[in-house]
């Protein structure tokens, strides 16, 4: 039996999926796949007015982060340029 197809190896990364929170998987739409993150940025906006609630949780706002990072890159957008210490 190979190590991916052992029962408690699946078990065990399918619990360590679930606790990162990635509950839609994102797929590739064009050489970067941004269309699909983009997507699901707007799905998440959208629950400002559907559930608020659940969009000012640590869970989602967390999700968005990490999908701005991977859609736009970690440098800080506003106030970037131009900004001297």
């Amino acid at each position: 039996m190979k190590l991916g197809d052992h029962p408690a190896f699946v078990r065990a990364f399918a619990t360590i999926g679930r606790a990162m929170g990635e509950d839609v998987p994102l797929s590739g739409e064009g050489a970067s796949g941004g269309g699909s993150l983009q997507a699901r940025i707007d799905a998440l906006h959208a629950l400002q007015d559907s559930d608020p609630q659940k969009y000012a949780t640590r869970a989602v706002q967390s999700e968005l982060q990490s999908l701005y990072g991977r859609l736009y890159g970690g440098q800080p957008v506003v106030g970037a340029e131009g900004r001297r210490l």
